[in-house]
């Protein structure tokens, strides 16, 4: 029987107390909960610098029940930071343009670690910001678009040239030009090697069979 409530619950209502005869708490976990919240919110502010003081002290045991509480939730997390990120793209960028301000040295390394293990992924993604900034030199509307939405269209291809369709890719081709009117968009990105985009050049309408 809880002590607060004086219901008659089974034992799963309560938490455990080694403490205690028969191992279980003395309230039901509904009256602990309103008396830890009862107590938060009459004082908040010392609630929190109790609650960071403890998490300093048991850095372990703090470390193993966030892992265990992120691991039982993991999918609403995510959705969570997935929905907040869309909802805050500014602060999001500023955050990480402010980490690596602090941490310059070791965001080097990882960057130079990322591009030895994805050579290429960044050769990728290094073509599609080269094709952003002749789109923008040349003041054409520009689309934005995620890497991995580039390697879905690159795949299409099979990472080849679009036009001779055996060379590999080398190059971002605007299948439009920029010249007369084309976008920086996916829908207007191809592959293709270098030989056949300087060929095409800006030639519009273009076609690959021809």
């Amino acid at each position: 029987m809880c002590a607060e409530c004086k219901l008659d619950q089974a034992v799963s209502f309560f938490y455990r107390d080694k403490s205690r005869p028969g191992g279980y708490a003395r309230v039901c976990k509904a009256c602990d909960k309103a008396r830890l919240q009862k107590r938060y919110y009459a004082n908040p502010e010392e609630s929190k610098a109790r609650s960071r003081q403890w998490g300093a002290d048991n850095k372990e045991r703090r470390a193993a029940y966030d892992k265990l509480k992120y691991a039982a939730s993991r999918e609403a997390v995510l959705e969570r930071a997935k929905a907040w990120h869309g909802a805050n793209p500014d602060r999001v960028a500023q955050h990480k343009r402010d980490w690596q301000e602090r941490n310059r040295e070791y965001a080097a390394q990882l960057k130079k670690d990322w591009r030895e293990k994805n050579p290429e992924l960044y050769a990728n993604i290094k073509r599609a910001n080269e094709a952003k900034r002749r789109a923008r030199k040349a003041s054409a509307l520009v689309i934005e678009f995620s890497d991995a939405q580039l390697q879905a269209r690159l795949a299409y291809y099979g990472h080849r040239c679009w036009i001779c369709r055996t060379e590999k890719y080398e190059e971002l081709d605007h299948v439009k030009p920029l010249s007369k009117g084309g976008a920086h968009m996916l829908s207007n990105l191809r592959p293709a090697c270098r030989s056949c985009n300087r060929a095409k050049h800006a030639n519009w309408p273009f076609s690959a069979a021809a």
